[in-house]
């Protein structure tokens, strides 16, 4: 499910802002030079579209979400500096608004 479709479920105009940085965040992600951050920008995806569609309910993203921000740790512990502050400016962002925001305010549109 594309990322932008799954957004539009969520209305409220206090989240429009959120929305906005998870959306730039999220195309910094998709385009970086380093795997790691285009893969982890792919299992957010995934996981939020799981959500939008009723395969999964929210507890089963939060664990999924959970696991990969403890990879992006350790993958950030491996890191070189640069790559580090990508990692923990991009990744753990927005993983922390998938967990606190978006995962609550997903309708599955099953």
């Amino acid at each position: 499910m594309d990322i932008e479709e799954m957004l539009k479920s969520i209305t409220s105009k206090s989240l429009a802002e959120i929305k906005r940085e998870f959306l730039d965040l999220f195309g910094q992600a998709k385009k970086d030079g380093v795997e790691f951050i285009k893969y982890s920008a792919t299992q957010i995806q995934k996981a939020l579209g799981y959500l939008a569609e009723g395969k999964l309910d929210t507890d089963d993203v939060s664990t999924l979400l959970k696991k990969l921000k403890k990879m992006a740790q350790i993958e950030a512990n491996n890191a070189t500096i640069a790559v580090l502050t990508r990692i923990q400016k991009i990744v753990y962002r927005i993983i922390d608004i998938a967990l606190d925001v978006l995962v609550k305010a997903i309708v599955p549109i099953a």
